[in-house]
């Protein structure tokens, strides 16, 4: 909210003085892709008003992250703007390595926003996964360095505080952190003409002698803890089987649909499509794992391509364009995240998509002024104001969706059936949890109309969990469609984990007992 009222001051005092506002390309273009989802919507692509509308919003926020953090260099230099996020992102590493510390080290006791490890989990403080700390991680690094640079920190605070980032970085074990660091490296030495602060390349090879001496440290030490949290190298060997696998069935599932894609947030519909020719991955993918994979995937080949190239374009331009210390370390730790997004999704959480539009901002700003466009005054508050609007009504849905799910549940356990219901506002945007709980209301029967089954099978392509598959099934085999029951059938074990398949296998048997539709229709082998 502080951001969108910042852009907002920015956007109404130019409107008041009737001048035009000066935007960079990248602003421009990244709101015009923001567009997409919509004419998706119209065109049929995309099912689900709810999901266009979130990936419009989504969008848009990053371009107008963009644009905020280009005026706010424009103003007050960016050496200050990127000053004031390394100290941001420098606080919460600290924060995120004592979690991770914190979780190694205890298996009670710890504070209430940290969860306790399962055994032999990797740390993760409060970021959901270990790749998505070790990032914060090395942006943290990159925090310190800017700091250093820029002598708001001396040498031996900053010393002490890479080394606490660093031990954390080493417990989360992650191979997207190397990646990233290794891509930092080859950035600075290609450009270390541009290191014209404190800053230079042996205060690099320092970093690197303390990443080294905290995994010496961590592999004496993890096998002494009473928690170890040794990385399984069976684990990730399958992890990376699968990831290869799911680029597999994005590859395929581009070239089903080469042209329109399968829309924004449509990746988990096109691993549904394809997934029974594959083998078993036991993962529901929400992200192809791959940041070009999921954006040919969402748009289509050509639109894929074009954003693809714009954007490599864009990035090519700012890095050549960088001259300064603070240009190159908004240009690495950029590339960390672009770097992480090739191998997993984090740009598809908003705590690292609008720090990555703060720091292309800054790019713009330091680039050359060929890469600024010019917009109507009028043009940035009335959008502002569409999107906050937006955004207000998607909140007050996310409520009302959260309180018809627990309904919901309280209904599947015959809990208070008798009992008066206050009546729930209607869920107005967010459509595709309108669908899914018509869908978890409407019994599998026979006689079902084309329409009704039409509407099941949308539903469950957009949420495939075992027991929405199942139910699909179901109501297709009690509706004299065999052949299409089964291949919905061998999804679900393909998708699911093994455990839940075998109860799901299970189910089926004992609705085949009840229903003899069901029953001819036998539970396809693996």
């Amino acid at each position: 909210m502080g951001i969108a009222a910042l852009f907002g001051s920015v956007s109404v005092l130019s409107a008041l003085r009737g001048r035009v506002v000066a935007m960079p390309s990248l602003t421009v273009f990244a709101a015009a892709v923001s567009m997409t989802p919509l004419l998706q919507l119209l065109v049929g692509t995309i099912r689900f008003a709810g999901d266009a509308i979130l990936s419009s919003l989504y969008l848009f926020s990053f371009a107008m992250t963009v644009a905020i953090s280009f005026h706010a260099a424009r103003l007050w230099s960016g050496r200050r703007v990127l000053d004031a996020c390394a100290w941001v992102v420098v606080l919460a590493a600290i924060a995120s390595s004592g979690m991770a510390l914190g979780q190694w080290q205890m298996s009670d006791g710890l504070p209430l926003l940290v969860n306790t490890l399962a055994p032999l989990s990797r740390p993760y403080a409060n970021l959901l996964q270990p790749n998505l700390l070790a990032t914060l991680l090395v942006l943290g690094l990159v925090g310190v360095a800017c700091l250093f640079d820029n002598r708001r920190i001396s040498a031996a605070v900053s010393l002490l505080t890479a080394a606490l980032i660093s031990f954390g970085l080493i417990l989360a074990q992650s191979r997207a952190a190397w990646l990233e660091l290794a891509v930092i490296s080859l950035v600075v030495i290609a450009k270390r003409r541009a290191l014209t602060g404190s800053l230079g390349l042996r205060h690099f090879a320092i970093g690197a002698m303390l990443l080294i001496l905290a995994q010496l440290a961590w592999m004496v030490l993890d096998p002494l803890s009473a928690h170890p949290v040794a990385r399984d190298a069976t684990v990730s060997t399958a992890s990376t089987g699968n990831r290869i696998t799911h680029w597999h069935e994005m590859a395929v599932a581009m070239l089903r649909r080469p042209w329109s894609g399968y829309g924004w947030m449509g990746v988990v519909s096109a691993q549904y499509d394809v997934a029974a020719a594959f083998p078993a991955t036991h993962e529901i993918l929400g992200y192809s794992h791959n940041l070009v994979l999921d954006l040919l995937v969402c748009t289509g080949i050509p639109l894929g391509l074009i954003i693809v190239g714009w954007l490599l374009v864009w990035l090519w331009g700012v890095a050549t364009s960088a001259t300064d210390s603070t240009a190159l370390l908004a240009l690495v730790a950029l590339m960390a995240m672009l770097s992480h997004a090739q191998v997993e999704y984090p740009l598809a959480y908003t705590y690292f998509l609008l720090p990555a539009g703060v720091l292309c901002g800054l790019l713009c700003a330091d680039g050359p002024t060929a890469s600024v466009r010019v917009v109507p005054a009028w043009l940035s508050p009335m959008l502002l104001c569409g999107a906050a609007s937006l955004l207000f009504v998607v909140s007050v849905d996310y409520l009302t969706v959260e309180q018809q799910m627990m309904r919901l549940r309280f209904e599947q356990a015959r809990i208070g059936l008798h009992a008066p219901q206050s009546t729930l506002p209607p869920i107005r945007l967010l459509s595709q949890f309108d669908a899914l709980l018509q869908f978890a209301r409407t019994p599998e029967r026979k006689d079902m109309t084309e329409l009704q089954l039409g509407e099941m099978r949308q539903t469950v392509a957009r949420f495939p969990s075992g027991a929405n598959m199942v139910r699909l099934a179901a109501a297709l085999a009690l509706n004299n469609q065999s052949e299409e029951a089964v291949q919905v059938l061998r999804r679900v074990c393909k998708l699911e984990p093994e455990a839940t398949c075998q109860n799901l296998t299970a189910l089926w048997a004992v609705l085949g007992a009840r229903q003899p539709a069901i029953q001819r229709v036998t539970w396809p082998s693996a």
